[in-house]
């Protein structure tokens, strides 16, 4: 249920961003198919919890996407491994 919510406020955040930009309605769905495969494809990609034991891990997925510049990647992986380490503590995933 909680995943079902979550993608739903994803969606629907992602179709009121489009429509602030100025897409219309014949469109909109076209873009919001675009960038729910996007979307799915990065979390295809993303570590298996057990993989995850530095943060080079992140630095190695940041890297498929190309989004970022390339001497940003370790500070921007070290916060991704920041983060994963205070979920997995207040989850006990570690």
């Amino acid at each position: 249920k909680i995943n079902e919510k979550l993608i739903s406020f994803f969606i629907s955040d992602l179709d009121e961003s489009l429509r602030s930009k100025g897409i219309g309605d014949m469109s909109i769905g076209k873009y919001v198919k675009k960038y729910v495969k996007k979307f799915y494809y990065r979390l295809s990609k993303f570590p298996n919890l057990e993989e995850i034991d530095n943060f080079k891990i992140f630095e190695e997925y940041l890297k498929l996407f190309d989004l970022i510049k390339l001497n940003e990647y370790e500070v921007a992986s070290k916060i991704f491994y920041n983060c994963w380490l205070d979920i997995a503590e207040i989850h006990n995933l570690k």
